[in-house]
């Protein structure tokens, strides 16, 4: 990627994926424990998807997940990740996707295996979300009768 293209394209990919994410918000309206959010800041676009469940022992997953420049040429979504479990607070060192651009098809995907079409950003990124809370769920484990 020429170095003088990724500016232009930070912004086209943000405003892409801050309009899925729009729609995903309305989709997801009526869902308890799901949260989807957009901060415009000039300097720091970003979607924020918080997941979360109650009971005996509340805990949530909050992504904040927006499109950056790194090193000279390379588009990524830079992703914070924060976990809440009865109310201890645990920050993840942040994280980067790599993000292509094909002009031929004028779409973003993100360089996972398998590639993440731009039409599935948004949900790829609440689901990630849900998959880190379902991870942090205590597991009830039954004991053998002896």
């Amino acid at each position: 990627m020429d170095p003088d293209d990724r500016t232009p394209l930070r912004a086209q990919l943000w405003e892409r994926f801050k309009a899925l994410a729009s729609r995903l918000k309305e989709d997801r309206s009526n869902e308890n424990g799901c949260y989807i959010a957009m901060n415009e800041e000039p300097s720091h676009s970003n979607v924020f998807f918080r997941v979360e469940r109650g009971g005996a022992q509340r805990t949530g997953v909050a992504l904040t997940v927006g499109p950056a420049v790194t090193g000279r040429t390379s588009l990524v979504f830079r992703v914070h990740t924060v976990t809440i479990v009865e109310g201890a607070v645990h920050i993840a060192p942040a994280g980067v996707l790599p993000v292509s651009y094909d002009p031929g098809r004028t779409q973003f995907s993100i360089e996972t295996v398998p590639p993440i079409e731009e039409a599935q950003m948004a949900e790829f990124f609440l689901a990630r979300a849900e998959r880190l809370l379902n991870d942090l769920q205590p597991r009830h484990v039954i004991e053998p009768s002896r």
